[in-house]
């Protein structure tokens, strides 16, 4: 599988602006490493030069490529493994993954 996470624009983010103030924005906050949110104390994190950091003020979080396998182990009862990782437009890839088992009724 391919997902595309984005934005429709880098002001989107809730976190792109360092001026907000706390709690004025509804929606997801996606401040990346190194990024001083608002409302939080002062030498938690370092801004860059801009005052933010990782993924704050950009379009888009990234790409993500995800691998599924099924299985069936007898009738209505499945064995489901993913494993995924978003590979974002600045920072660091994470991984995810799930092994789950389910059963139909």
């Amino acid at each position: 599988m391919y997902g595309y996470a984005g934005f429709t624009s880098s002001r989107a983010n809730c976190a792109y602006s360092s001026s907000k103030v706390a709690g004025a924005c509804f929606g997801p906050s996606y401040g990346g490493k190194g990024y001083v949110m608002p409302g939080v104390a002062a030498g938690a994190v370092v801004p860059d030069a801009n005052g933010r950091g990782g993924i704050a003020g950009k379009s888009t979080l990234g790409h993500e490529f995800s691998l599924r396998a099924d299985y069936d182990l007898w009738t209505n009862f499945k064995i489901q493994g993913a494993a995924g990782w978003l590979i974002p437009s600045e920072g660091d890839t994470v991984g995810e993954y799930v092994l789950q088992l389910y059963y139909n009724f």
